[in-house]
């Protein structure tokens, strides 16, 4: 099973249990592969680099952090 078909297989499987655990049905599962989570994730980081929050140096602490 390639890697694509495993995540879709486990995603749906997660869905199905949301119920069982109490989450409402108005709930927005995202998955990161979904159109409109890529295009926001992309307008976020455009919008972080146009107004320069987001530099080399605090990218360098943070991973010095982890």
């Amino acid at each position: 099973m390639d890697t694509q078909a495993f995540v879709d297989q486990n995603a749906a499987k997660f869905k199905a249990i949301l119920p069982l655990l109490g989450v409402m049905p108005e709930v927005n599962f995202i998955r990161t592969t979904d159109a409109h989570h890529v295009k926001a994730a992309q307008e976020f980081w455009r919008i972080v680099d146009k107004n320069g929050l987001f530099t080399r140096r605090l990218f360098d602490q943070i991973l010095r952090r982890l």
